[in-house]
């Protein structure tokens, strides 16, 4: 079957019932890497103008092949060319074939190229996925259906790959089995990754799926604590940090005063998170006190000593990287800053 025929026909669709409606037309996928099989499809989708142009859209069966033309907005377009959604290939890797105007194949090319050279910050979108892949642990580890556990867990290999390849600040071109080939090939991922995903998608008992999930995310973890930890511009990765951490640092004091333990705990363990959070946690250990370990529900009034030695360390870090602190020291002159013509 002359798989371009199928192409030529929706394109003249198009053309003739939805050339005001449609703005592109694009194809994706095994058949313009040139993989396909026998049993291949045509991977392809438009986006439209209009409500009308969602009409396009069909699911169909040809000689035992199925096809599925579908719409994706301009607006999900955008978003997957952030990266804030997997499948980034969908648009990065695209071939328009078919548009309505020279304006929309234009605005789609600046989409590919804002995919092909990106200026986001992953950080955020693999922690992101990160704690997708926690939840779906857990969902794993209180379920005693296997069935279900191995369908979370392939779920979770996906969101894996994707994960990796961002740390690797890129993204996977095909699927499935050659996408963890593809991420198997990248400098940044676990020891004997292509195996570690083996052992989970061929596990057979539930137990054992647990424990090649855990050690997986384990080594993630590490792997991206490493990356975090590569973060040398202090000086603007903490600029206004310590003024939101400062009511934090207070109310942990207080509720040491008043022996609010639950509070002081929970205050320091979110002032510890968020500086690991910015610098990882293996330069937060190199740099300063454990505010959770030390925590004693018994004596909150060490504890209280121990955050505040914490906090002065915290203002010496910052000054040594000349991270500057907006700082006032009565209310008057915070008036008169705000009073003054700028």
């Amino acid at each position: 079957m002359d798989l371009m025929k199928i192409v030529d026909v929706l394109k003249e669709n198009a053309t003739c019932n939805y050339k005001d409606d449609i703005a592109i037309i694009c194809l994706y996928g095994s058949f313009i890497q040139g993989t396909a099989h026998s049993k291949s499809d045509i991977d392809f989708y438009f986006i439209p103008k209009t409500n009308r142009g969602y009409e396009l859209a069909k699911a169909f069966i040809i000689n035992d092949v199925g096809f599925d033309f579908w719409a994706i907005s301009w607006e999900r377009a955008e978003s997957i060319a952030a990266y804030k959604q997997g499948f980034v290939s969908l648009i990065a890797d695209a071939q328009v074939i078919w548009q309505s105007t020279a304006g929309d194949k234009e605005r789609f090319e600046k989409l590919r190229k804002s995919a092909l050279a990106p200026t986001i910050n992953f950080h955020e979108r693999v922690k992101e996925l990160y704690s997708q892949c926690e939840h779906q642990y857990c969902q794993i580890c209180t379920s005693f259906d296997f069935p279900v556990q191995k369908q979370i867990a392939s779920k979770l290999v996906t969101n894996v790959l994707e994960l990796l390849a961002l740390l690797n600040h890129t993204y996977t071109h095909r699927g499935w089995r050659h996408s963890i080939e593809e991420v198997n090939q990248l400098d940044i991922i676990p020891l004997d990754f292509s195996n570690k995903c083996k052992d989970i998608l061929y596990s057979t008992d539930g137990n054992e799926l647990q424990k090649c999930i855990c050690n997986l995310l384990v080594q993630i973890q590490d792997l991206n604590t490493d990356k975090t930890s590569s973060i040398t511009d202090f000086k603007n990765a903490f600029a206004g940090f310590y003024e939101e951490a400062k009511s934090i640092y207070n109310k942990l004091y207080h509720a040491c005063d008043i022996s609010d333990g639950i509070t002081a705990i929970m205050a320091g363990a979110a002032l510890q998170q968020d500086i690991m959070d910015t610098i990882g946690i293996k330069e937060y250990k190199k740099r300063f006190s454990d505010i959770v370990g030390m925590f004693n529900p018994s004596d909150l009034n060490g504890y209280k000593k121990a955050v505040e030695y914490h906090e002065k360390d915290f203002q010496t870090f910052l000054s040594e990287n000349e991270v500057t602190v907006c700082h006032y020291e009565t209310y008057e002159h915070f008036e008169k800053e705000m009073r003054t013509d700028k």
